[in-house]
């Protein structure tokens, strides 16, 4: 089994690839499915060493840049910025095309919008 870190590090190197593309992100949580689309302009990993309550990572990825919510009205994200926690990962699959993250809390599909 990959270690953590390992981990940490194939998902960074293919987001990094993909800085300066319009990146699609699926996010299931809870039974919810919420579909997020960001033009990413950085790419960030933050710990949390004081995180106080059971919603807030220890670890997030953050995809930097303005994006919106898709759904009946389309939303700008608030922060121009989307994380993913990352404290407890259980599953990684990575290729050019997409990026699967499972984690205790949900699971991430993130893919690249190719342009025609």
């Amino acid at each position: 089994m990959v270690e953590h870190q390992d981990q940490l590090q194939v998902i960074l190197s293919y987001l990094k690839a993909w800085e300066g593309s319009q990146i699609l992100i699926t996010k299931e949580e809870e039974g919810d499915i919420d579909q997020t689309v960001i033009d990413l302009h950085r790419l960030d990993f933050e710990n949390y060493d004081n995180a106080f309550d059971d919603y807030l990572p220890q670890a997030a990825l953050q995809l930097a840049g303005p994006g919106q919510t898709l759904g009946e009205t389309d939303s700008p994200l608030p922060y121009a910025q989307f994380d993913i926690p990352v404290d407890h990962l259980s599953e990684v699959q990575c290729s050019s095309e997409e990026i699967f993250i499972k984690t205790d809390r949900g699971t991430y599909m993130l893919s690249p919008i190719r342009r025609e």
